[in-house]
C-alpha cells in the first residue's frame, strides 16, 4: 500500500491480489477514523520508475520500466554497468551495457531489453 495526506485526509492506494487499485481516504479528524472516499484505480498504462544514479549512463537520473513485456516486477537489481529487472513470470530485463551480461550489444540509452539464457533455466532469486 502507498500512504499519502492532501492535508485534510489521508489517502491510501491498495492493490488486491488480482492486481486491481483501489484508493481510499480517511478523515483522521473523526474518532475512530473512517473511510470517506472508496474508489477502482484504472490505470491506462504500468510503470516501474527506478531512481538514481548510474554509472553507465551519466545522462538519466531515473530509468523507467513500461510497455508490453511488464507483468508484475519482482525485484530490481544494479551493477556498476547495467541494471536487471526479474518479473514474477521469471523473464529477465536489463538496461547498461550488455557486454557485462555477455551479450555483444546494449540496448539504446534508457531502454529494457529481455535477457536470453540458453537452455531456459527457472530463476529463483535476483541480487
Amino acid at each position: 500500500a502507498a500512504y499519502f495526506s492532501t492535508g485534510q485526509a489521508i489517502g491510501v492506494i491498495e492493490v488486491s491480489k488480482e492486481g486491481d487499485f483501489t484508493l481510499k481516504h480517511f478523515d483522521p479528524s473523526a474518532s475512530p477514523m473512517k473511510c470517506t472516499l472508496s474508489r477502482p484505480l484504472l490505470l491506462a498504462r504500468g510503470a516501474l520508475y527506478l531512481t538514481g544514479k548510474t554509472e553507465f549512463d551519466d545522462n538519466q537520473k531515473f530509468h523507467l520500466f513500461y510497455g508490453d513485456q511488464i507483468e508484475c516486477v519482482d525485484s530490481a537489481a544494479d551493477a556498476r554497468e547495467f541494471s536487471i529487472i526479474k518479473t514474477t513470470s521469471g523473464k529477465l530485463f536489463y538496461t547498461g551495457r550488455g557486454t557485462a551480461l555477455g551479450i555483444k550489444s546494449g540496448p539504446p540509452s534508457g531502454s529494457w531489453e529481455p535477457v536470453t539464457i540458453p537452455g531456459s533455466p527457472k530463476i529463483v532469486d535476483l541480487s
